[in-house]
């Protein structure tokens, strides 16, 4: 045992220094594949995601004066997330004309994503006993985690946005002083509760915790919270909209509840932030000698946001994009506790970079699936009149065609307007489009069970043409969800060879 000992305090020394060097060559790769990951996606014409195309439907209708929220149809259906991610977006089309689709939508998700980054590195700055060293390694493991949540840091989804005003507003409301940061912690807190609806439970876990420290603090961020949302959907002129309550409110209780998704979120947790959460037990079972110190709200913050994440997981259709929050608060949490650690706080770091690992390749299209996507877009375009396509409908857009509602966006009204999906089947029936693209048989489960997205089509259409191939970016991302082009009767058309 003394051998082993003896043997193991040599090479203590060894593994440290290796350690060491191994970290910022690791944070180093991790920042230099996501700024090229990111340069390579943001010109790409088509879909980076799979929602992309009902989010530009979005934010288009602000570019012709009308209200995202209103009755849906066969040719529109919002999806159900609050307007300020819209309207940010919007706001860059008409400051940067020159952004083609896609790219102001993508542009927000890509400056949130630096402003939480930044937001990271300002909040560990407060640490004086944490080594710039440190500060710089635990803002490039916020960058790694962009393989882990399916590349969604740049695409245009309300997420990053989200992200970075809840987190901005945290940090402001734990580590600043006096009023005007409590007002503005309110502010941004109101403002992320306008982007996506989980913002609510989980700022007003963050004013609970701060209450119980600094009451008269929480009270004012409370009340600023409260007055920011009001007042930012008066501003965009939803304020009175029943149909902004229906999309937001209404629709997401009529999700079922999926009770399975416990286990494989307490597997998510584990498997993809294990450092977070051991660094967060570390502290909950040893609280801080100074009881008001900043550093001591934020694991139990991180507690109760992982509980809420869970619950919030419950409700069918939320992905593990729900955990994007607890990355920034977890970073904040490991940094409590890294110099503590010592030597074995490095190790730890280092293992947590390499559990992130992936290959920056899968994010990026190339060649073949930008040729996919044009050829995709020529055979459509050989079709005359209406085609129904609901999974990716801003090809539609592109070539003039007259709109159709996306798929997902209809399913999240499966339950509540019925008469929709009998609408968009009788248009089917009756020849109203020439053409359709139904989903592939693999992607068409839908969340009750009813099919609202059917792999089968009504009425006589015939299969005329599979899907453009492309490279493995558009076989995954377009491919695996387009059955192929499907013609309502023979004509005269053709499918260019």
């Amino acid at each position: 045992m003394t051998l082993l000992q003896s043997a193991a305090s040599r090479c203590a020394p060894s593994v440290r220094r290796l350690v060491a060097t191994a970290l910022p060559v690791v944070a180093a790769t991790y920042v230099l594949a996501f700024v090229g990951c990111v340069a390579a996606r943001f010109t790409f014409a088509f879909e980076l995601s799979w929602l992309e195309s009902g989010m530009q439907a979005m934010t288009d209708r602000l570019v012709t004066h009308q209200s995202i929220y209103v009755e849906p149809s066969p040719a529109y259906v919002p999806f159900i997330y609050p307007p300020l991610y819209y309207v940010v977006a919007h706001a860059l089309d008409l400051a940067l004309p020159a952004l083609q689709r896609f790219m102001s939508m993508r542009l927000v998700s890509l400056l949130a994503t630096l402003a939480t980054a930044a937001t990271v590195f300002l909040t560990l700055r407060q640490r004086s006993s944490l080594s710039s060293r440190h500060r710089l390694l635990l803002t490039a493991l916020f960058v790694a985690f962009f393989g882990r949540f399916e590349f969604w840091y740049d695409t245009s989804r309300v997420d990053s946005l989200f992200v970075a005003l809840l987190f901005a507003a945290t940090a402001l409301l734990f580590e600043g002083d006096g009023a005007p940061s409590a007002l503005a912690a309110g502010c941004l807190g109101g403002l992320a509760v306008l982007t996506k609806q989980p913002a609510a439970p989980l700022f007003a876990g963050a004013l609970v915790m701060c209450a119980l420290r600094r009451p008269r603090r929480a009270l004012f961020a409370t009340t600023a919270g409260v007055l920011s949302l009001a007042g930012g959907l008066a501003v965009i002129g939803d304020l009175g909209n029943p149909w902004l309550y229906y999309y937001v409110l209404r629709v997401p209780t009529t999700h079922p509840l999926l009770p399975r998704t416990l286990g494989t979120s307490l597997i998510f947790a584990l498997a993809v932030f294990p450092s977070f959460v051991l660094a967060a037990a570390f502290q909950l079972r040893r609280p801080p000698v100074n009881p008001r110190s900043p550093a001591g709200v934020w694991p139990a913050t991180f507690a109760i946001w992982i509980v809420m994440v869970f619950l919030l997981r419950l409700k069918q259709g939320a992905s593990f994009n729900f955990f994007l929050p607890l990355v920034p608060v977890g970073l904040i949490v490991l940094a409590n506790v890294l110099e503590n650690w010592a030597g074995r706080g490095e190790l730890f770091l280092l293992v947590q970079f390499l559990i992130l690992a992936y290959n920056p390749l899968a994010a990026i299209p190339t060649a073949p699936d930008w040729r996919a996507g044009y050829e995709l877009l020529d055979e459509l375009d050989h079709i005359p009149g209406p085609i129904f396509l609901p999974q990716f409908p801003s090809y539609l857009t592109m070539l003039g065609r007259p709109p159709v509602a996306h798929g997902i966006a209809v399913c999240d009204l499966a339950k509540l307007r019925p008469d929709l999906m009998r609408t968009i089947r009788a248009q089917m029936l009756d020849g109203h489009f020439t053409a359709a693209v139904p989903w592939r048989s693999e992607d068409s489960a839908d969340r009750d069970g009813k099919g609202c997205r059917p792999s089968d089509l009504p009425g006589p259409f015939r299969f005329v043409e599979n899907i453009p191939s492309g490279g493995d970016f558009f076989a995954v991302g377009h491919g695996s969800k387009l059955g192929g082009i499907y013609r309502l009767n023979t004509g005269s058309w053709r499918s260019p060879q």
